[in-house]
């Protein structure tokens, strides 16, 4: 082949990369501005707040939680009030009487819903479908929905979008104003911490918790981490419902219309996996760090709630708890891997502290249950969140006084 021949050749080939690349380029120009141009609900994002979902229903106020293909948010219903109705007769419209006998009170806000998103965007037909069922399924047995005296008006299983809804109205049209729904994290966001929430509490609170996630479990769920945005509770600690896990979880697959059992708790972590978590996460166990979890990691979940309830503190992260206890120490703040460190100075402050030290009036029978319950060993935590909720049922608790003691510091 002569050089001219080559040559030519070469500059064909440059020519038609050329354009090629040209084409490429204004291709990706078109979907990077159809991309800006789409809105959350069709990207794999969670709903911003303020944003309005399933054709106007329903308005976002809050994002609370957020696990691979799942999204927790409060909302509320965006229908307008009822008019008020016209005076019968003409004279009463200049006397003004016939108002102020008929004029509302200002009307309260509509009630609060909860609303779990799971994203079916990626899946196939075949997986969609399984979902989709398992949702109604869940929604006409709500087994680990939530206590029984809980407002179910309204409730509902929605698709759209490629998203599937489910809504869970916290409060009916006659409790407003009687009950106060709010997550535990906004009820102890810095105020004072309740004077009804006491010890006693505490332990009834864990135990109706306990028995939610036993319940979960046996439906094929693990959480993973039990935090308090999760946690609906009521402001005035009066509602019979509460603390009220709302739903973070996907459909069991207990529900899912598969004949094997086995087949279909595969299917759920492999398409709802538990994410690994953050380092700093008080509620998370060690084993989540490195992607590890069963029915032993809501054990120290429960526990870490319990500790805060009891204690008004947080307690330690893990992974601090872990230097301590094997002399590791992050060397890269962006990696989960710990490498050996000697100087006894890091870990000043990062042992878990007792809960007797905040809280004198703690029993040490107690005590040795959340310890128990918060060991970074799975092996030497209960067996079972039923195990844990037997062991506080079988507490007997001594009195305390009506102000216990506590140390004066925040829980957060």
């Amino acid at each position: 082949m002569s050089e001219e021949m080559q040559n030519g050749i070469k500059e064909q080939i440059i020519s038609k990369t050329s354009s090629m690349v040209k084409k490429v380029t204004q291709e990706l120009t078109v979907v990077e501005k159809a991309l800006a141009s789409l809105t959350a609900l069709e990207h794999d994002r969670p709903v911003e707040v303020g944003e309005v979902i399933l054709g106007g229903r329903y308005r976002i106020e809050r994002h609370l939680y957020s696990r691979p293909r799942v999204n927790l948010y409060l909302g509320r219903a965006t229908e307008k009030s009822d008019a008020e109705p016209e005076p019968p007769v003409s004279r009463w419209r200049f006397s003004g009487l016939w108002r102020s006998l008929v004029r509302k009170a200002e009307a309260p806000d509509k009630p609060l819903v909860a609303i779990r998103e799971i994203i079916l965007t990626g899946m196939d037909a075949h997986q969609r479908t399984c979902i989709e069922t398992a949702g109604v399924n869940e929604f006409i047995e709500p087994i680990g929905l939530g206590a029984a005296s809980l407002a179910s008006e309204k409730d509902r299983v929605l698709v759209d979008k490629g998203r599937l809804y489910l809504i869970l109205q916290l409060q009916s049209k006659r409790d407003l104003g009687r009950t106060e729904p709010t997550t535990l994290d906004t009820l102890l966001d810095g105020r004072p911490w309740p004077e009804w929430l006491g010890i006693p509490e505490a332990l009834q609170w864990g135990v109706q918790l306990g028995r939610m996630i036993a319940r979960l479990h046996r439906m094929g769920v693990v959480l993973g981490e039990i935090v308090p945005p999760t946690l609906l509770v009521d402001k005035r600690g009066l509602a019979p419902w509460a603390p009220l896990l709302l739903t973070c979880w996907p459909p069991a697959p207990r529900f899912w219309d598969v004949e094997d059992e086995d087949c279909a708790l595969a299917d759920f972590q492999r398409l709802f996996p538990l994410a690994r978590g953050s380092r700093q996460n008080a509620f998370l166990a060690p084993e989540m760090l490195y992607g590890l979890y069963d029915q032993r990691t809501d054990v120290y979940a429960l526990g870490a709630l319990l500790y805060l309830l009891l204690t008004r503190i947080a307690p330690v992260s893990s992974m601090r708890r872990l230097q301590v206890a094997h002399h590791l120490f992050v060397d890269d703040p962006n990696e989960v891997s710990l490498i050996q460190k000697q100087e006894p100075e890091c870990y000043e402050g990062l042992e878990l502290i007792p809960p007797r030290f905040w809280c004198a009036d703690i029993s040490e029978g107690l005590e040795r249950i959340v310890l128990k319950a918060l060991a970074l060993d799975p092996g030497e935590r209960y067996d079972s969140v039923f195990d844990l909720v037997e062991a506080l049922e079988a507490l007997s608790i001594q009195k305390s006084s009506p102000r216990p003691r506590f140390r004066r510091f925040t829980w957060f």
